[in-house]
Parts: structure tokens; C-alpha cells; sequence
């Protein structure tokens, strides 16, 4: 948690994604940076001016028969920014591919349907799966750690990789500096 900390204050990101944080965890953060947040198992989204919420959604992804206590779930945000609507989304995929498979075109069909452009966090363990394509980037992608970013709408001007995060600056199309 101390190392968190410290990578949000030294970033001072607009948006922020973690998984495997607790509840009380993200509540911390959120209240020690003045941030807005959105929390679904063990994953939560962080978010500043200029972007404002009005909707936030936390869906279960769809499950095996043969796991049903195994769910996961995907966090949606709906807000807008200076340049109009945004959508952040994170989530986690399982590691066996017959339960990420259509746990990731789910997730596919919910970006897809997300209005205006979109920023979108997930870990993925396997490789070769992605959520990437019709319209959504891959900005920056952490094989080591399955970590992965895309965006509609959105450009790296600079991707950082440290232990356990990406960092993703985003050009002028991207979020405007703050204010």
C-alpha cells in the first residue's frame, strides 16, 4: 500500500486501475488523493477532474458450470471529460482458457457498446488473449505481469513499466492537464 501511495503521488494519474486491492484499501487511497472511485472484487477504478461519473456499473463476467463460486467481475464507469463521454472498465480474466474465452467476449461486447472513447485496464495471465481490436488499442501491454491497457479515442505519447504497474501518459487527445 505505501508503494501505491507513493506512485500516485509522484504520477498524480487522472485515471488509476488496481486489482488485488481490498475495499478498505481503496477507500484509503481514494480519500488520502481526493478521488473519485468505483470498487468491484478485489479491483477498483480511481478517477479526478476533469472526468466525472454519472453511472457506474459492476457486472459479473460470465462463469463456467464447472466453477460457479469462481466469478469475477467487470467494473464499468460511464463519465465525461472536457472533450465529452469516456468509459473506464476493469477487470481480470481467468488463466484457463475455455473460462477466459468467453469471459473476454463479454467484456469485448461491453467496451464495443461503451459511448464515446474508452479506457479500458484488465489482467490477462494468457497470453495470445486480448481485448484489443474493432476500434480498441492496445496503449501498453506488461507480459511479465499480464497486465494490459487499451483504449478507443486514446494515444500513448508515453508508456513506464515498473514493478507490479504500467504507466500510460496520453497525448493531447488523451485527458487534458489538470486544472
Amino acid at each position: 500500500m505505501l508503494s501505491l501511495a507513493a506512485l500516485v503521488d509522484e504520477t498524480d494519474p487522472h485515471v488509476l486501475a488496481v486489482c488485488e486491492i481490498d475495499a478498505g484499501d481503496a477507500f484509503a487511497l481514494a480519500t488520502r488523493f481526493a478521488r473519485e472511485w468505483a470498487y468491484r472484487g478485489s479491483q477498483a477504478l480511481f478517477w479526478k477532474k476533469p472526468v466525472s461519473a454519472h453511472a457506474v456499473h459492476d457486472i459479473y463476467l460470465p462463469f463456467a458450470l464447472q466453477r460457479p463460486f469462481d466469478r469475477r467481475g467487470l467494473l464499468r464507469v460511464d463519465a465525461e471529460d472536457a472533450r465529452g463521454a469516456v468509459a473506464l472498465f476493469a477487470t481480470q480474466f481467468a488463466a484457463e482458457r475455455g473460462i477466459a474465452v468467453p469471459e473476454l467476449r463479454f467484456a469485448r461486447a461491453q467496451m464495443r457498446g461503451a459511448e464515446g472513447r474508452l479506457l479500458a485496464f484488465a489482467q490477462v495471465s494468457r497470453r495470445g488473449i486480448g481485448i484489443q481490436g474493432r476500434g480498441i488499442e492496445t496503449l501498453a501491454y506488461d507480459e511479465g505481469g499480464g497486465l494490459r491497457i487499451c483504449a478507443r479515442g486514446f494515444a500513448a505519447a508515453r508508456v513506464e513499466r515498473r514493478p507490479y504497474s504500467l504507466i500510460v501518459v496520453c497525448d493531447s487527445q488523451g485527458m487534458p492537464p489538470p486544472q
